[in-house]
């Protein structure tokens, strides 16, 4: 996943330009000797995007509010199994998880088994235009882009400007510069997670 083409945002300081990006696919499709298409693409999100942000996340924002979360289809056993399985059992035509719809047909509805898939997610992007556009000015401000010395504060601005005016849909950019802003500042200036807590608290309020 990527979240802005290099191509097309410089979103680096001229002089931090030109540095080895490290590619998660690429690597785990070398490290595997499988010529299966369906194998490569589940083994790409069982190394990369499962760990590295979807079980993550879920991990971290269930015991921050004392949650116990379960993820009962990534069951080693069930994991192991399906990894063992050819890919018609997979997917068939256009029918997806097609042998887990057929193991459990005795047990539920259709209405549930071949319901459609829908997500969830908060409203970010309307937010970054309103509730929390002074925290967005704050933390991407031209002295807070200047003080980190990574990113090009004229690069920042027109990605700000053209998401705020409906130009383009910068809403996981904006996100990650804030996060990354939000991280440095507690393990690279080591303020303390109280003081970040009501920084952003008077940005909101404000």
């Amino acid at each position: 996943m990527r979240i802005y083409d290099d191509d097309q945002i410089n979103l680096l300081r001229s002089e931090r330009k030109g540095l080895d990006e490290f590619d998660a696919i690429t690597n785990v499709i070398k490290s595997s000797n499988n010529s299966d298409a369906l194998y490569m693409i589940f083994k790409t999100d069982l190394d990369t995007q499962l760990p590295d942000d979807l079980l993550i996340l879920t991990d971290k924002m269930s015991m921050a509010t004392s949650l116990e979360c379960r993820v009962p289809l990534l069951d080693k056993e069930l994991v192991e199994l399906a990894a063992k399985m050819p890919s018609q059992y997979k997917i068939k035509g256009r029918e997806l998880k097609y042998i887990l719809k057929k193991s459990l047909a005795n047990d539920l509805p259709k209405e549930i088994l071949y319901r459609k898939k829908r997500g969830f997610g908060a409203p970010m992007g309307a937010w970054i235009k309103r509730e929390l556009s002074d925290l967005t000015g704050e933390l991407l401000s031209e002295k807070a882009i200047e003080f980190r010395g990574i990113l090009d504060y004229s690069s920042v601005t027109k990605i700000v400007q053209e998401h705020n005016n409906n130009v383009n849909d910068y809403t996981d950019l904006i996100l990650a510069m804030i996060n990354f802003e939000i991280w440095a500042r507690l393990y690279i200036d080591g303020m303390s997670h109280e003081d970040i807590s009501q920084q952003l608290s008077s940005m909101v309020l404000h």
